[in-house]
């Protein structure tokens, strides 16, 4: 609407019965109304852009503190996974090495029972070669 009133102010302006004073006046008066309604929708223009903007900043930093409370729980279980994992393998490993010495026992155990067996083969094999 105030498009319209500037052209037509414009083109009013320009005319031949425009030429009198009070038609001059009344026309500085029109393009200041005019001029005053623009530089208020400016304003509430502006206004409202910084209270979008305001908004946005605002969601922005929740998405922030969002992020930084995720990352601090991601930590926090990646933390209590890893921990989990190292005492599963000090079990296995304590199992393990437990496996291990008991084989050793009983290899030392067969080596024993080896010797024997040897030495009571040699021996029956000397009777039975001194009985021929």
């Amino acid at each position: 609407m105030s498009f319209a009133i500037v052209f037509f102010t414009h083109s009013y302006a320009f005319s031949e019965s425009a030429t009198k004073k009070e038609d001059i006046i009344m026309l500085m008066k029109l393009i200041e109304e005019t001029r005053d309604g623009l530089n208020k929708r400016i304003d509430e223009t502006r206004d409202s852009l910084n209270k979008r903007i305001d908004d946005t900043n605002k969601r922005i930093d929740d998405l922030r503190m969002d992020i930084d409370n995720l990352r601090e729980t991601m930590f926090w279980l990646f933390g209590t996974f890893i921990s989990i994992n190292i005492i599963i393998l000090g079990f296995i490993l304590r199992m393990q090495w437990q496996m291990h010495r008991r084989l050793q026992v009983v290899e030392s155990a067969f080596e024993t029972q080896r010797d024997e067996m040897n030495f009571l083969k040699g021996l029956v094999e000397k009777l039975v070669v001194g009985r021929q």
